[in-house]
């Protein structure tokens, strides 16, 4: 699906996106690029709507994104979304799989290209409150950027294509499904069925750690003396990463499932993250499930009398039916729980002489080996 038919361009301009400032967002494109805010709304679409809904539910679904940027309101049940969404997207940016421009607001300059090194924020919502760059200053989240952003149109829509045949989970860019829980929902399951002196929070990381829970997050973000070298998408978490995670450090985020890691030199910030719940499950029963016990006054069976000789003799003669060789018949009666401990020269003793392997003359005690 292309971004600009004749079609979306008419419900662009009936609806009429802006910014917080008031300044219009743009339809008309530079040939090749893509506004931010409809880029966003392509991937929204890819990974959350249906291809039948109008576009502008798309647009709007952003203006709502920005809207809970700019208040940073936490308790808004929407803004656990909106982060992992925007952290999603700018951590296509940043890996340069969406590679991304600015231009002063109602120029015609050529967009200059923006290094994928500034979509590293702290925050990922930061870029969509002013859908913005200041140049002057690249750090700066006003909402009155003087530059607007651009995103390539091609990488737009093949990484859109892409996100449409995999077809990615409702809450969090990334596949996942009903065996696994984000960190909040795991938290809360655990603090149900948990003696109240056990901090689930606790409990999780250190199950983790042991590799009992496997993990994973949505974004991994891995540093080497504090400098940004590397992030995975779905990232699989490793025990050893959980070593170094601090369940009470001040980075540890639980509504958004964020943690940090610190491991020497190198440390990781992992958002999104999921346990899974079988895991969990057995984790549980392994620590708090107390096994049966045996009611009172109910006796062990006895064990059974050691076998006569004539037992001994009948189990060879049944074994030798079932075309059993010497060597074998020496070795399975003592291991059977009726004939344990009988002596292998018991066994010689009743067998001598009466037995004879299949196409073999009579068998003698020197003849049997063990």
């Amino acid at each position: 699906m292309k971004l600009f038919t004749d079609e979306i361009l008419s419900d662009l301009a009936e609806f009429k996106p802006m910014r917080a400032d008031g300044k219009a967002i743009p339809i008309n494109a530079p040939r090749g690029w893509v506004h931010m805010a409809f880029a966003a709304a392509r991937i929204w679409q890819a990974a959350y709507g249906e291809t039948k809904q109008d576009w502008h539910q798309y647009v709007f679904a952003m203006m709502q994104l920005s809207a809970l940027a700019i208040s940073g309101d936490k308790t808004n049940p929407q803004f656990a979304v909106a982060r992992r969404f925007a952290g999603e997207f700018t951590g296509l940016c940043a890996q340069n799989t969406l590679r991304t421009g600015y231009r002063p607001i109602g120029g015609a300059s050529p967009i200059v290209p923006l290094s994928p090194d500034w979509w590293t924020h702290d925050d990922p919502l930061q870029p969509f409150r002013s859908w913005g760059f200041d140049p002057a200053n690249p750090s700066s989240g006003a909402v009155n950027a003087p530059c607007w952003l651009w995103v390539r149109q091609e990488e737009l829509e093949r990484h859109a294509n892409h996100i449409e045949n995999r077809r990615w989970n409702m809450d969090v860019m990334a596949v996942s499904g009903p065996d696994d829980a984000g960190a909040p929902a795991a938290v809360e399951l655990l603090r149900k069925y948990i003696p109240p002196e056990f901090d689930p929070l606790a409990l999780l990381v250190d199950w983790a750690r042991r590799g009992g829970v496997k993990t994973w997050c949505a974004r991994g973000n891995r540093f080497w003396d504090g400098k940004l070298c590397e992030i995975i998408d779905v990232f699989q978490i490793s025990p050893e990463v959980w070593r170094g995670v601090d369940p009470y450090d001040v980075k540890t985020d639980l509504p958004n499932g964020t943690f940090y890691a610190s491991l020497g030199r190198e440390s990781y910030l992992l958002d999104a993250v999921y346990f899974k719940v079988d895991d969990l499950s057995r984790c549980w029963r392994n620590t708090f499930e107390v096994p049966e016990v045996a009611a009172p006054g109910k006796a062990e069976p006895l064990p059974a009398s050691p076998p006569t000789d004539e037992e001994i003799l009948a189990r060879c003669d049944e074994l030798w039916l079932a075309k059993v060789n010497v060597r074998q018949l020496d070795v399975l009666i003592p291991k059977e729980p009726r004939f344990k401990g009988v002596k292998s020269d018991t066994i010689r003793t009743l067998t001598n002489g009466r037995y004879k392997a299949p196409g073999r003359g009579p068998r003698t005690p020197d003849m049997i080996r063990r």
